[in-house]
């Protein structure tokens, strides 16, 4: 029995992340006042079968959220 607890504590045997975003942060240094900032995020589902993305948060409420997609095939990306 300790075995496998200990076995399940170090993480063998679990699958890698599906969604993975290649680059996950948006520095863009002291932003002033004009044009709207602007970033686009890659998601690609590296998993199997159908991934549905329900729900995209950010951290403050000025960040304006939209999606491409919300449903995801194994090698498909969302914007």
């Amino acid at each position: 029995m300790n075995a496998i607890i200990s076995l399940v504590a170090i993480g063998i045997g679990q699958p890698a992340a599906p969604l993975q975003c290649p680059v996950s942060i948006a520095a863009k240094g002291d932003v002033k006042g004009g044009p709207p900032l602007v970033h686009t995020f890659e998601l690609t589902h590296r998993g199997s079968g159908m991934l549905t993305i329900t729900r995209v948060d950010a951290g403050c409420g000025c960040i304006r959220r939209a999606l491409s997609r919300a449903a995801l095939k194994s090698g498909e990306t969302a914007k």
